[in-house]
């Protein structure tokens, strides 16, 4: 007895096409980038945001999928209805800002063994504890500019995968500079 296989038994409609980087519809008419790989749809920014396919990794995507040109001639039409068509600015950057919040401990370690590697045994101190506990939190705030920087570089269409790095390196050097001449004082 041969599998017999199933029938829809009504119209066919299409489903939404759904971006794997931030779980949102792709709108036939939206700004979309199509894996090489897998050919799943993503949203133009969330391919930006990710810089490689959130499905299957790869880092190719077809030139242009259907629908860009009318889209972009719509945004240009209509600039209010193509931006609500695409996912909001904290979900395009979740990665990039869980991203940062890893390296936020790496800061974080990399100063202590900075101030307690120039203080020695004078760290544990009040007066110089309470000094490392405003440093810590002005350092912890200043912390905050290098994602703020790079959502802000992606948003104006500067895609690199060396921004990060350049950005907490160049952050954690001036802090730990800034460490060391707080321990002279």
């Amino acid at each position: 007895m041969g599998l017999e296989h199933a029938r829809p038994r009504g119209p066919l409609t299409a489903s939404p096409t759904r971006c794997p980087y931030c779980h949102d519809a792709c709108a036939p008419e939206a700004d979309v980038r199509v894996c090489a790989g897998c050919l799943a749809r993503h949203h133009a920014a969330c391919w930006g945001e990710g810089q490689a396919c959130a499905s299957c990794g790869a880092t190719d995507a077809l030139a242009r999928a259907t629908g860009e040109q009318a889209a972009d001639r719509a945004s240009a039409a209509d600039p209010a209805a193509a931006s609500a068509s695409q996912p909001g600015l904290l979900r395009r950057h979740a990665r990039t800002l869980l991203a940062w919040e890893g390296l936020r401990v790496v800061f974080n370690v990399t100063l202590v063994l900075v101030a307690v590697a120039m203080l020695g045994p004078k760290i544990l101190r009040p007066s110089y504890f309470l000094d490392g506990l405003v440093a810590a939190l002005l350092a912890n705030a200043c912390f905050t500019l290098g994602p703020a920087a790079e959502v802000y570089l992606s948003e104006l269409g500067v895609r690199s995968r060396w921004i990060r790095a350049l950005l907490f390196s160049g952050g954690l050097l001036l802090s730990i500079l800034v460490t060391m001449l707080a321990t002279f004082l």
